[in-house]
């Protein structure tokens, strides 16, 4: 079961890392992610289902979370989602300035 939160917080840490980034190199770091875990630890973090696209594999998911989807999201997730990071610009990302890295409880260690 994809536990959208997951994916929330994961999409939160990344760019709490790196700063803000495009949304293309924000899936492939959440790909990478999976895929490091998956062969690392037997699971992935997102849980999510990937489809081929043009320029690569794109979590189905994490495509809507980015879009803030409000068909494939309820209004609770693209709340929550947006508490935590925002679009700077048509497709840049960024974190939230006032928001601290303890939002992190969906995350196991090993998916930090």
């Amino acid at each position: 079961m994809i536990e959208i939160s997951t994916i929330i917080q994961a999409v939160f840490y990344i760019l709490s890392k790196i700063g803000s980034t495009d949304k293309l190199k924000l899936i492939k770091l959440i790909f990478l992610a999976d895929k490091y875990h998956l062969i690392n630890y037997g699971r992935t973090i997102t849980n999510d289902s990937y489809l081929a696209m043009e320029y690569g594999p794109v979590g189905s998911v994490v495509k809507d979370v980015l879009s803030f989807n409000a068909i494939s999201l309820s209004k609770h997730e693209l709340d929550y989602a947006s508490t935590l990071f925002e679009e700077a610009d048509r497709h840049t990302f960024r974190v939230k300035p006032s928001i601290s890295t303890d939002e992190l409880d969906m995350l196991s260690e090993t998916d930090i």
